[in-house]
């Protein structure tokens, strides 16, 4: 029996079991079968993407969606799931999005988000991400010091170790259209003065947000150890030998 969308027979019948079956065998049978329904195929996805905002208009569906993946529940907590997103994005350049490219460096898409119409400027939005509610809190340290060690010498030393180019992506210095960024790999600003050693790489502006999100930053601190064994050695003090 095939119900029309809206209706109450249809409501009743996709919280079914038999319903839940039937959505798990046709799953299987595109696993099974890529070359007969494949996302990729644009007819597909225009007829997926209509569905979607059909389904989505309902705005007790797209609320139930966002509750589904508030908090914990959320996929992208998970370190797991976020190291295997972070991977599949590793070695791939950014500079496809660099200067005029870059959808936010157009004038009618910048105008949109200038001034009051940036919802971060209203204060009610930032109050919801700010101190120790923001998912990428990490005790307060942007409001510690640098260690005294960690001076523009040093800086351009780093950068100069790695040939002026992003430790991730390759993307040169004056392709970052400023400086490269130098990365505390531990996320410790007072490494070099409180026993630690300074262990830095350079990073483009693209990579070096990335390493913001929390729940990756055991798996950068990993990788980017990796790639100062390759420069350097054994010895990760930021010394190259």
């Amino acid at each position: 029996m095939v119900y029309k969308k809206g209706t109450p027979e249809y409501e009743a019948w996709i919280i079914t079991d038999k319903y839940r079956l039937w959505r798990e065998r046709i799953s299987t049978y595109r696993k099974s079968h890529p070359e007969v329904i494949s996302t990729t195929r644009p007819s597909v996805r225009r007829k997926l993407s209509k569905w979607l905002k059909e389904y989505y208009s309902n705005p007790d569906r797209r609320k139930e969606a966002a509750e589904n993946i508030r908090g914990d529940r959320n996929p992208m907590r998970r370190p797991e799931v976020a190291s295997k997103t972070s991977a599949s994005k590793m070695g791939k350049s950014n500079a496809w999005m660099n200067g005029c490219k870059n959808p936010m460096h157009r004038p009618e898409v910048k105008a949109k988000f200038l001034g009051d119409k940036n919802p971060m400027k209203r204060p009610e939005v930032r109050s919801k991400f700010k101190g120790e509610r923001n998912p990428n809190w990490n005790d307060g340290s942007s409001f510690y010091p640098y260690c005294s060690l960690f001076d523009r010498e040093y800086r351009r030393r780093i950068r100069r170790d790695f040939h002026n180019k992003c430790c991730v992506c390759g993307l040169s210095g004056e392709d970052n259209r400023r400086e490269l960024d130098v990365h505390h790999i531990h996320y410790d600003k007072g490494a070099g003065c409180n026993g630690r050693g300074l262990e830095c790489v350079p990073l483009c502006e693209e990579h070096h947000k990335m390493t913001y999100n929390k729940p990756t930053r055991i798996w950068w601190e990993k990788y980017f150890e990796q790639r100062l064994w390759n420069i350097y050695g054994w010895k990760l003090d930021g010394e190259a030998t």
